[in-house]
């Protein structure tokens, strides 16, 4: 595709392959970025913003949403590559559906 990158190195060649390339190249580590995020402090301020409109909140009681937000970001097991199931114990699990959220909100 026109727009697609595949990798890094590609993105590297790309500007070293450039007619006039210009300015500084940098890399950001993103390793362990949303297993930085706690949990609890983003739960309270997505439960505190989306009660704080009652014509928006949805249609479930707030500590009921509390509980489930707790129970998909903190109960929820995964499975690694070779089969082995495990269980986030910090922060929020990489790949969750929750993780953006969670890491936007905090």
């Amino acid at each position: 595709a026109k727009y697609q990158i595949n990798s890094t190195d590609d993105v590297f060649l790309q500007i070293i392959r450039a007619t006039r390339p210009q300015g500084i190249i940098a890399s950001l580590d993103v390793e362990s970025l949303f297993t930085n995020v706690p949990v609890l402090p983003p739960i309270d301020i997505v439960c505190e913003k989306v009660y704080k409109d009652p014509t928006a909140a949805p249609p479930i009681d707030a500590n009921l949403l509390k509980k489930l937000l707790i129970a998909c970001t903190t109960e929820c097991p995964f499975f690694h590559v070779d089969g082995t199931m495990y269980l986030q114990t910090d922060g929020v699990s990489m790949g969750s559906p929750l993780g953006v959220t969670m890491a936007n909100f905090y």
